[in-house]
């Protein structure tokens, strides 16, 4: 049936179909939309408020405006935006007005289906003040005694009005992950949100009885998302007294609104700690430590118990970090004796069933435990202690399992001399349990220990270190440890790689702890690689990552004596990825094809670490070297465009041309057409970010050898930072790359050289928001790249000549970089090795009218204290004095 002559509505009940008609209605939609924007908006609009159409039919008419205003529908969030204020006035207003008559509807779904509607017109409008009185109107219906004139609905239209705060309060919260400010609302809006707020979660004012516990856990949901920017509110006594009241008598309603209120406090103690000695000390210990009892209260209200305890441990361990030793009095310490007893007694709560990557009580409680532990330190010690001896052989799995947790939680943070006596006594039974104890559960729950012994106190397992690997390996005679259940033989492989962290030695050492075993650890991991632990597929798949992680660790720690062993692995690594293209071959799922390119780009990191390790001991020869670039060709000649098999083949290629230097020259011809085809693509911008990275590695290795390559490969760079489809992610590292390429081809670069630097210099006039730290991270991220940039071409260059007309612009960025407090070190770091190169390549003299700016002394007198390279600011400074006859830097006023 075809959908040219159906009306609106029809082509919206024809998207809840389950036939072709739905993507035919998508198409219809789409088509509406891009043929006449505003009488589509408008018709959405329309439908919605049409009390005669069907509910499925109103719903789907709000989620598609939804959709067109905030870009879920093939267009982008900012596109969509502009595109909605560019609508004229009397559409939007009527549009609107069609919207909130549409709050007050007898179908209590479709009001609440109008919320989004309204929410995304809010969302888009309150930022740039087009949408004034709308948080106050909706307050006002909310507070509302008596049925207003266009609907008798009262009930309906406060729950609808509710919802509709909860959804504008949480989409101007969200604006910060897209690296936007939070927006404030005006006093007298947050006032008038707020005290509705409070009659939607009292009582109502008709019966003077609670409102029904919808509207109260609405009325809670709001609160919680207007926490974010309500501090002007919250900073006044009697408001706050007069929310933290509501929040806490919440806690004691009905399990849907305590868990919304439970939220709220977990909320309110992050953001607004620093008010909370008082209610600490009257209700919130005793509220969290109660609310954190399963016999009392639903698994998610527990959860957020929980989590209001990991909340405060986070902040109050953040605060020990920064207050240089100075007593405080912190609530995880006041109410620790209690915490800790409730919070073991919750290690118990769990199941067979429960899986190993499920959030549930017995996970929360441990991570909280920890926390805990670090927050207090050694007064946690003894009471778990005491918990573990008195469980560790108990006949319910269960305590045995949460004794093996509990002290695997508290080992970062209390003192370690206690810590590491008590693991060498323990370490013996954990290595039994994992060994020997029948149940799963406890099993993994032991190798994760081990792993925290090996993370946190790894001097414990000295005295035990080869029956610890003993286990961790485990044999064909013993099937635990990696041969054990996938999810044990992960935290087996993690504990290895703890344990290669530890041993880890100068790479020149001839010989450290784990030579004697290293062989034998390779080649148990290698061959757990080859087995298939369960039906789930991807479970072990994360396993084998976990495994080859391990050896690529192993390889990277290993001494001299364990080289002939890491050759052997080169030539098996290099069968395997062999095999791994034939095997390709015949794969058919896209299951299937995604694990084995998983697969081999597990074993490309592999390599890349044996490459990287044999390069320290000179023993990456051309043999080699040809012998991997021919198999990574069939690797990348095999993958498909939407796995990451290419950029870690591509890491490998990079590990390969800095251990070969210029004998990677023969390979860089067959190489080419893979990097200039990873440069263009724009759409998988970490590939092309690798790309990138492996041409600075290449330029590095080949130097004057890249004389015949380098421009092919500046033409691709140039395009790639003016395409507007790369994420702009890759575009600072891009622009740090061209000085890579003109310090390898030097004054050859002349001939990009005007491109270029116009190039740069319109980079450093990029804007940023000084209030988002997104962008303070990206405009930091970018100077960076722009001066090693600028370096680079300096040093390859080396024309006074050539560089002189860019010289007025580059020490315009320079006082920008100098004058900006929100710069970083390393910022810094290459402002000041920029300016000493400048110095260093023009006489003495030249540039005396830049340096003897007070920004420039500025800059010097900064970097003194945050620059630790001594070496480079010595040599700057030495070389910006010579232009300066009156002393560098200045002695300046105050």
């Amino acid at each position: 049936m075809s959908t040219a002559h159906l009306s609106l509505a029809d082509v919206l009940a024809n998207t809840l179909a389950s036939d072709f008609r739905r993507q035919e209605a998508e198409l219809k939609l789409q088509e509406f939309s891009l043929q006449s924007f505003p009488e589509f908006v408008r018709a959405l609009a329309v439908e919605l408020a049409n009390d005669q159409n069907a509910q499925g039919i109103r719903v789907q008419a709000s989620v598609q405006f939804k959709n067109c205003v905030l870009g879920e529908a093939g267009f982008g969030r900012k596109a969509a935006e502009l595109r909605w204020l560019a609508l004229p006035d009397q559409i939007t207003v009527d549009i609107k007005n069609l919207l909130l008559r549409t709050l007050g509807s007898a179908d209590e779904g479709v009001g609440r289906t109008a919320a989004l509607s309204v929410a995304a017109v809010a969302e888009v409008e309150i930022p740039v003040d087009k949408w004034p009185g709308l948080i106050v109107q909706l307050s006002d219906w909310i507070v509302q005694a008596q049925p207003i004139d266009w609907t008798q609905n009262t009930r309906s239209l406060r729950l609808a009005c509710l919802t509709t705060l909860g959804y504008i309060n949480d989409g101007l919260e969200r604006r910060e992950e897209r690296g936007l400010p939070i927006v404030g609302l005006p006093e007298s809006e947050t006032n008038a949100m707020i005290n509705a707020i409070w009659h939607g979660a009292r009582r109502d004012p008709q019966t003077d009885q609670p409102h029904d516990a919808l509207v109260r856990q609405t009325a809670m949901t709001a609160l919680l998302h207007s926490l974010a920017f309500i501090r002007p509110v919250f900073e006044k006594e009697s408001n706050r007294h007069t929310l933290m009241e509501l929040v806490c008598t919440a806690t004691q309603d009905d399990e849907s609104v305590k868990e919304v209120a439970f939220e709220c406090l977990v909320k309110i103690v992050q953001l607004y700690y620093e008010y909370m000695e008082l209610y600490m000390q009257q209700a919130l210990i005793n509220l969290t430590i109660a609310g954190m009892d399963p016999e009392s209260n639903s698994e998610s209200v527990v959860l957020q118990a929980i989590e209001f305890w990991s909340t405060v441990c986070e902040i109050e361990i953040a605060d020990q970090d920064e207050s240089d030793g100075v007593p405080r009095n912190y609530y995880s310490s006041m109410a620790s004796e209690y915490l800790v007893q409730r919070l073991l007694h919750l290690l118990t709560y769990q199941d067979d069933a429960d899986e190993d990557d499920d959030w549930n009580i017995h996970m929360a409680a441990g991570l909280c435990l920890g926390h805990l532990a670090v927050a207090v330190r050694d007064p946690i010690v003894q009471p778990v202690l005491s918990f573990v001896e008195m469980h560790e052989s108990a006949q319910d799995w269960k305590y045995r399992e949460a004794a093996v947790f509990a002290f695997g939680a508290i080992l970062d943070g209390p003192s370690r001399r206690e810590l590491i006596r008590v693991g060498e006594q323990f370490l013996p039974k954990l290595i039994n349990k994992l060994t020997t104890d029948a149940n799963v559960h406890i099993r993994d729950t032991t190798a994760w220990t081990l792993g925290q012994v090996c993370q946190h106190i790894p001097e414990a397992v000295e005295s035990h270190l080869e029956s610890l690997i003993g286990a961790l390996l485990g044999g064909p005679a013993t099937p635990r440890g990696l041969r054990d259940d996938a999810r044990v033989g992960l935290n087996c492989a993690w504990c290895l790689m703890n344990l290669a962290e530890y041993f880890r030695k100068d790479p020149l050492e001839q010989t450290y702890r784990l030579s004697p075993m290293f062989g034998a650890i390779i080649e148990q991991l290698l061959q757990a690689t080859d087995e298939t632990k369960e039906a789930d597929i991807n479970r072990t798949a994360n396993f084998r990552a976990s495994v080859y992680e391990a050896i690529s660790e192993l390889i990277k720690s290993c001494a001299v004596d364990c080289i002939p062993v890491v050759v052997q692995l080169a030539q098996h690594i290099l069968g395997r990825l062999n095999t791994s293209v034939e095997i390709r071959r015949n794969l058919l799922g896209t299951e299937e094809k995604m694990l084995h390119a998983e697969m081999q780009s597990n074993l490309c990191s592999v390599l890349t670490a044996v490459i990287r390790r044999l390069d320290d001991e000179s023993q990456v020869t051309p043999e080699i070297g040809q012998s991997v670039m021919a198999v990574l060709y069939q690797v990348m000649d095999s993958a498909t465009k939407e796995s990451t098999v290419w950029e870690d083949v591509f890491l490998v290629i990079s590990a390969i041309a800095s251990a070969l230097k210029e004998q990677f020259f023969p390979h860089y011809a067959m190489f080419e057409r893979y990097l200039l085809t990873a440069l263009e693509d724009f759409t998988s911008y970490q590939l092309c970010e690798i790309a990138v990275g492996v041409v600075g590695d290449v330029c590095r290795a080949l130097n004057e050898g890249m004389l015949q390559f380098w421009p092919a490969i500046v033409t691709k760079l140039m395009a790639a930072i003016q395409s507007p489809e790369l994420d702009r992610v890759v575009k600072p590292q891009i622009l740090s790359c061209f000085g890579d390429v003109a310090l390898a081809v030097g004054v050859n670069f002349q001939t990009a050289l005007q491109p270029v630097m116009v190039m740069l210099e319109e980079a450093t006039k990029a804007q940023y928001d000084r209030m988002s730290s997104v962008d303070i991270d990206w405009i930091n991220t970018l100077r960076e790249a722009i001066l090693e940039s600028y370096v680079g071409i300096a040093q390859g260059i080396n024309n006074v000549a050539l560089l002189e007309p860019f010289i007025p612009g580059i020490f315009e960025f320079l006082q920008v970089v100098a004058l900006d407090d929100t710069k970083t070190d390393e910022v810094l770091k290459n402002a000041v090795w920029l300016m000493g190169d400048l110095a260093n390549l023009f006489e003495p003299g030249y540039l005396r009218p830049f340096y003897e700016q007070e920004w420039a002394s500025l800059l010097f007198i900064e970097a003194k204290s945050r620059v630790k390279d001594a070496m480079m600011r010595k040599y700057a400074l030495a070389k910006i004095q010579k232009h300066c006859p009156n002393g560098f830097p200045m002695k300046l006023s105050d």
